[in-house]
């Protein structure tokens, strides 16, 4: 019920914000905004930490912005857009930890090698599986640990670019985000031969 609610109120925000973004400013526009600004977080790290949050904090609300923007002008099944929602995420992410791991007196300089490592060897190869949508009957869903994935990250890593006394609470959010990326990844590859057989027992092909 309370997030029946939640998601009931965010999508009324999310129209009201869209119905007042001016026509110029379109979903992949906010999108590729959401890259640069990410990548602008690192020359930012040597000027000033706290223009880096700023930073983030754009891209967080621009991950949310486009998505409602899109559906409110019903052009959320453009492929282009998707695709390249997709690569702001992940750029996004992946961005913001090798921040993190450059950041003095964070407490993650080793570990986040390893999340960072992790998390694009299973985004890799869940765009790959995407890249096949084309031969597939039935295209990929996002799976609700994925979502859960992208949502762990962001707090995550806010908390810790915000910093004291949040970058414990941080790196376990994190870690709970990797491990979801690792679970959502073997469903994803699980689900492949299974939509890739269903696909060809359609076209009456044999094995």
């Amino acid at each position: 019920m309370l997030f029946t609610t939640i998601a009931a109120y965010n999508q009324r925000f999310g129209a009201w914000v869209s119905a007042r973004t001016p026509s110029r400013i379109t979903p992949n526009g906010v999108s590729w905004s959401r890259l640069a600004f990410a990548v602008l977080m690192l020359p930012a790290l040597t000027i000033l930490s706290g223009l880096v949050f700023v930073l983030y904090i754009y891209c967080c609300v621009s991950d949310w912005w486009d998505g409602h923007l899109a559906r409110y002008r019903q052009v959320d099944d453009d492929p282009y857009g998707k695709r390249l929602d997709e690569l702001a995420d992940k750029g996004m992410m992946v961005l913001t930890l090798i921040v993190l791991a450059y950041t003095d007196g964070a407490p993650i300089n080793g570990w986040a090698f390893w999340a960072i490592v992790t998390i694009m060897a299973r985004d890799l190869g869940v765009t790959y599986l995407r890249s096949r949508d084309k031969v597939w009957a039935d295209n990929l869903k996002t799976l609700p640990l994925a979502k859960a994935k992208t949502g762990l990250l962001m707090v995550g890593c806010g908390l810790l670019l915000f910093g004291e006394p949040f970058m414990v609470v941080g790196l376990w959010i994190i870690a709970l985000a990797v491990v979801c990326a690792l679970v959502s990844g073997v469903q994803y590859y699980l689900g492949f031969p299974q939509k890739w057989i269903k696909t060809r027992q359609k076209r009456g092909a044999r094995y």
